[in-house]
């Protein structure tokens, strides 16, 4: 009886053992099955929990980081794109123009610091301490389409010229660019609509692609989850 006893309590244990240290070495280990003791019992179903809040973490790191790294593509192509118009226009360069250059490489530079802090204070557990403001979402709405129809992109905007709404201004334009760049990316031809009443707001940004498989809509909302895996690691 001691024997089998001393064989209950030592046997858990050490495949506990052997799952923890297969852990450190690779976090798609299984988990543990609990059995034993019930002293045993909660300490591998509390180790059950940590591996998957040790994984759930990871995975959520490596998927924002992944978004940054595309989120910056977007900016960094406009300032590209701005330079090299800039540089390249044959004759005397309008008036005003490098003002309007200066100013929207500014805005993309600010735009990109934005996306860094974030990502900073995500990676250290924080939370974003963006300021809320008033923002005039359709004069965002239509610099945004202004912006890809000059790089050559059949986009149009529908909707009130004037949209006041208090928010957390970089965090919008994030969210609507990457709507724009997705829709682009699988369309030819994206249309981003507005209409506001009853203190109530709506966008919405059509394209002609194939669209979301219905399988997949619960994902759309998770965060930093590409539904597109071709474009996982750009």
């Amino acid at each position: 009886m001691s024997a089998w006893a001393i064989w209950r309590v030592i046997g858990p244990l050490r495949r506990l053992s052997a799952r923890a240290d297969a852990f450190g070495q690779s976090i798609a280990a299984e988990p543990i099955a609990e059995e034993g003791p019930l002293e045993i019992r909660r300490v591998a179903r509390t180790f059950n929990r940590m591996q998957e809040r040790i994984t759930r973490s990871i995975h959520d790191r490596t998927r924002m980081l992944a978004a940054i790294g595309h989120d910056l593509r977007t900016p960094l192509t406009r300032m590209r794109l701005q330079l090299e118009t800039a540089r390249t226009e044959p004759g005397r360069p309008e008036p005003g123009r490098p003002e309007l250059v200066r100013g929207k490489l500014l805005r993309d530079v600010g735009l990109m610091q934005s996306m860094v802090t974030s990502a900073l204070i995500f990676l250290s557990g924080g939370f974003d301490g963006e300021e809320k403001e008033w923002l005039d979402l359709g004069a965002l709405l239509a610099t945004l389409c202004d912006e890809h129809e000059e790089g050559g992109s059949a986009v149009g905007y529908h909707g009130p010229e004037q949209i006041r709404f208090f928010c957390r201004p970089n965090a919008i334009t994030r969210a609507l660019t990457n709507l724009v760049e997705n829709a682009l990316h699988h369309g030819d031809q994206v249309t981003v609509t507005a209409t506001a009443g009853d203190g109530h707001i709506a966008i919405e940004v059509a394209d002609d692609g194939p669209g979301i498989p219905e399988d997949r809509l619960h994902e759309v909302a998770e965060p930093f989850v590409r539904l597109d895996p071709s474009r996982a690691g750009r």
